[in-house]
């Protein structure tokens, strides 16, 4: 099925090269390609090519920059809403999970909520939980966080939207986005919301 949305995709830009739905088309296309990130730069580039507004464009460039922070130890660190300080860097030894999540996102709620079911089912004991929300009302995100149950999760949430400083590090254009560290703080994944369990468990299976 991802082949056939991709190559539709391309074969609409291949015909249509001057319709500005060409380039959004294939950036679309390129969310289905983040466990292939060579595949998916090469389908960006081409949409860059294409891109006909701002707002194309900027997405495609945020993409781009993500593919080149997979392998890196970004130094991400931010004030949670428990009022502590937040380092990846304090975390090494262990994996991290970083989602980024608001509450006016059905599709980051309804994830989160499965993703604290499934997690029940990991070794944990070596794994950091945390989330970015981008509401632009705290308590709009402490209630949520009250609902999902994960009061106790290191979460930010400086209530700039998606001007969020840790987000735009990131280049987070879409919720949710799910991040995994590895124990030396290198990030290992473009977005692992559709198979996370698996690549959990294989870096937890790494040596050292």
């Amino acid at each position: 099925a991802r082949n056939t949305i991709l190559e539709s995709a391309q074969n609409f830009a291949a015909r249509y090269p001057e319709d500005r739905r060409a380039a959004r088309l294939l950036a679309e296309a390129a969310t289905l390609l983040d466990d292939q990130p060579s595949r998916k730069r090469k389908v960006l580039e081409q949409a860059a090519l294409l891109a006909r507004d701002e707002g194309t464009r900027q997405r495609i460039q945020d993409d781009l920059r993500r593919i080149d922070l997979v392998g890196k130890s970004p130094e991400l660190k931010f004030t949670t809403v428990q009022g502590r300080e937040f380092s990846l860097a304090a975390q090494r030894g262990r994996l991290v999970v970083l989602v980024f999540w608001a509450s006016w996102s059905p599709p980051s709620m309804v994830w989160l909520a499965n993703f604290i079911t499934d997690t029940r089912e990991l070794n944990t004991s070596r794994i950091t939980f945390a989330t970015v929300n981008l509401d632009k009302n705290l308590s709009h995100c402490r209630e949520s966080m009250k609902k999902l149950g994960i009061e106790a999760w290191p979460t930010a949430c400086s209530t700039a939207g998606w001007e969020d400083r840790a987000a735009r590090q990131l280049t987070v254009n879409a919720l949710p986005t799910v991040f995994i560290f590895d124990g030396q703080g290198r990030l290992r994944t473009l977005n692992a919301r559709t198979d996370f369990a698996s690549q959990i468990r294989q870096l937890l299976a790494e040596k050292p």
